[in-house]
């Protein structure tokens, strides 16, 4: 009887083990949430120049600006970046008497900008996230024209600063198994459609590049 006892005691004591593992494996633990994450966004779209010399001039083109940004962000909230820019704009020198000529004048710039940013980003898989970013400005500018048979150019920098306002919507709730993919196969955890209104300011002598924009396009995150 002993013996009996004894084994029944064993088997239990065997089967709730057997239970106990098998709840373990059956666990699966969710991976834990990155403090720092990564990004890099290209934007595109029109640039409004305040300054009534450079309008008055460079009228043949759009005032468009392409933008390349690059950072990170703690727990997706608050983060850096630095970015750079590309504007072309094309137009015809001035006149004595202020009319249009017919020299064309070129003047290319690149605008270089440093940022702190804050994302309201406080949910899992948010679909809209509201942001905001503030920083410093350097805009490196040249200015081409042709006088007669010679090319002739004047070239310089400006200091000012930016605010910007926008909105991110996440595209990986449109298309799951194209973000997977991605994160897959890229590092890519979440795929943003980035809309942002930008203020840039400047101060000294010289060409003034205060000026608006507003840019739409795509925010990759690592």
């Amino acid at each position: 009887m002993t013996l009996i006892f004894g084994f029944c005691a064993l088997s239990s004591a065997f089967a709730a083990s057997q239970m106990d593992s098998s709840s373990t494996w059956n666990t699966v633990e969710e991976p834990a949430e990155k403090a720092w994450s990564t990004f890099s966004e290209l934007r595109y779209g029109p640039l409004t120049l305040q300054s009534e010399v450079l309008n008055s001039v460079f009228t043949a083109s759009n005032n468009q600006i392409l933008f390349a940004e690059t950072g990170g962000a703690l727990y997706d909230i608050l983060g850096v970046s630095v970015g750079a820019g590309l504007i072309r704009e094309k137009g015809f020198l001035l006149g004595v008497d202020g009319s249009t000529s017919t020299q064309e004048d070129t003047l290319s710039v690149i605008p270089l900008q440093a940022s702190g940013l804050l994302r309201l980003d406080f949910f899992n898989d948010q679909v809209l996230v509201p942001f905001a970013t503030a920083g410093a400005d350097y805009w490196i500018w040249q200015e081409k024209w042709t006088n007669g048979a010679v090319d002739e150019n004047v070239s310089g920098g400006k200091v000012g600063y930016h605010y910007s306002v926008g909105g991110q919507i996440l595209l990986d709730r449109f298309d799951e198994v194209s973000a997977s993919l991605l994160e897959v196969t890229r590092g890519v955890t979440d795929t943003y459609l980035s809309a942002e209104y930008r203020v840039q300011e400047f101060d000294g002598e010289g060409l003034s590049f205060d000026s608006e924009s507003f840019t739409v396009g795509i925010r990759f995150q690592y």
